[in-house]
């Protein structure tokens, strides 16, 4: 952990990091109160937050090995969320559209809200809000914004019914 001090904007208390992390912040990257990172060396966990970018992981989240988060304008995890293995979230697409004669280069906030759950290998792309205790199915691909409480998986993915409880969330008395 102490490793990563430098380089991360914030740590909250009770934070834990297993294994290799690659990190590139530029911009700023909170880990917030209890999150827990799970990498590995063949799977490291890789938080990228360029110039004037921030990422932020809520308390109590869960990341697990080889995810990827890329932000170019803003990335924000809830509380309570669980990322499975090899799930990808970007706010950009990186570069501007081939061929367009453009240098403008696309880019939308991404908010993963309080209690989701991302199924193994999902992808997240730009602009996209998966509401609260949403689940999202393995492999999917999430291109448009879900509603809170929903079930959805595909490609693109689209929401199947509504999901059977709430998950990842602590009750918090204090609100």
């Amino acid at each position: 952990m102490r490793r990563y001090r430098h380089v991360l904007t914030e740590v909250g208390p009770g934070v834990v990091i297993e294994g290799p992390l690659v990190l590139r912040n530029e911009g700023a990257i909170r880990l917030k109160a209890r999150s827990r990172l799970r990498s590995m060396r063949s799977a490291p966990i890789t938080l990228e937050a360029i110039a004037g970018a921030a990422i932020t992981i809520g308390e109590g989240s869960f990341l697990n090995r080889g995810v990827l988060l890329g932000a170019r304008e803003r990335i924000t995890i809830g509380r309570g969320v669980v990322i499975a293995d090899r799930c990808i979230i970007y706010d950009t697409d990186w570069h501007p559209l081939p061929g367009s004669g453009s240098e403008h280069i696309p880019s939308s906030p991404v908010v993963i809200e309080d209690g989701a759950w991302l199924g193994a290998g999902c992808i997240v792309l730009k602009g996209v809000t998966i509401g609260a205790g949403a689940v999202v199915g393995a492999g999917a691909v999430v291109t448009r914004s879900l509603p809170p409480g929903c079930v959805a998986a595909g490609n693109p993915a689209r929401v199947l019914r509504a999901a059977p409880v709430s998950i990842g969330v602590e009750k918090d008395s204090s609100r």
